[in-house]
């Protein structure tokens, strides 16, 4: 594997590169990331205690994130290129409802308007009409989906028209010997769970071809064979002592008392001849 730091050599590779939000895609951009800028209502919307923000999306995302800022906000605008949401209608009519949540349906962002170093409103455009709107706005909410940190692979593996690691339930891909785990994987759900799960099974895939073959590398050593027969001569004669002693003592099960005890002598006397 080539990094910054030199070529890793290794017989096994886990990638979870995961995902980042999706950018607007818009001039500035980055320079106001943090300056009005924001891709996360919960973490971010608290500082726009009673102030007016916008939030760009027409997802399950941009729904719930509105509807958690306009109990922070004075105002929030919520922004859709399309004339009817993709998210939840249930999710789409609680927005409705809410006097504080104004909707632009049919209109996409064109520029951010900025003073100073930081976000002080943001320009539309109507799709059906070409007409623009300038919004003072003191922040700009991001909702418009996840990019997956997969381009650096996407010679070597194979992605999905969504740029998601194709893989299966095993997290095995089709180059052997490279698994991928987390939300960069093709699949319905990702959600912290199932990322967790992901890494438990990437990682024990990974490693058993080497477990395997430690074991096949010493169990022809007849130094660790030898050191195996006397370990379970002890663990057997340990046995054999206790079941013998029950089957004296009236064990009330003697016949299983005689059995183990009879069969440690055996393994012991095996043991013993093998050594």
């Amino acid at each position: 594997v080539e990094t910054d730091g030199g070529p890793l050599h290794c017989r096994a590779l886990i990638l979870a590169p995961g995902t980042r939000h999706r950018p607007l895609g818009l001039e500035g951009e980055e320079a106001l990331t943090g300056q009005g800028v924001s891709y996360c209502a919960v973490c971010d919307g608290p500082f726009y205690q009673g102030r007016d923000t916008a939030i760009v999306g027409g997802g399950d995302t941009a729904l719930q994130e509105a509807l958690f800022l306009s109990g922070v906000c004075r105002r929030v605008t919520l922004i859709h290129r399309r004339l009817e949401f993709r998210g939840s209608p249930k999710l789409a009519e609680r927005v409705r409802t809410r006097d504080n949540i104004r909707l632009l349906l049919g209109y996409t962002p064109q520029a951010l308007l900025q003073a100073e170093g930081r976000l002080t409103g943001l320009r539309v455009r109507q799709a059906s009409t070409g007409q623009t709107l300038e919004l003072p706005l003191d922040g700009v909410f991001a909702a418009v989906g996840r990019v997956p940190g997969t381009a650096p692979f996407r010679a070597q593996l194979e992605l999905d028209e969504e740029g998601y690691f194709r893989s299966g339930e095993d997290c095995r891909t089709r180059l052997p010997g490279v698994f991928v785990a987390g939300d960069c994987r093709a699949k319905e759900v990702r959600q912290l769970a199932t990322a967790v799960g992901d890494g438990a099974v990437a990682g024990l895939a990974a490693a058993l071809p080497w477990l395997v073959g430690i074991y096949q590398e010493y169990s022809r050593d007849p130094v660790v064979l030898r050191f195996a027969d006397m370990i379970l001569a002890v663990v057997c004669a340990v046995l054999a002592l206790y079941f013998a002693a029950s089957f004296a003592f009236r064990h009330p099960r003697p016949r299983l008392c005689l059995f183990f005890s009879l069969m440690g002598i055996v393994l012991n006397l095996e043991a013993l001849a093998n050594g």
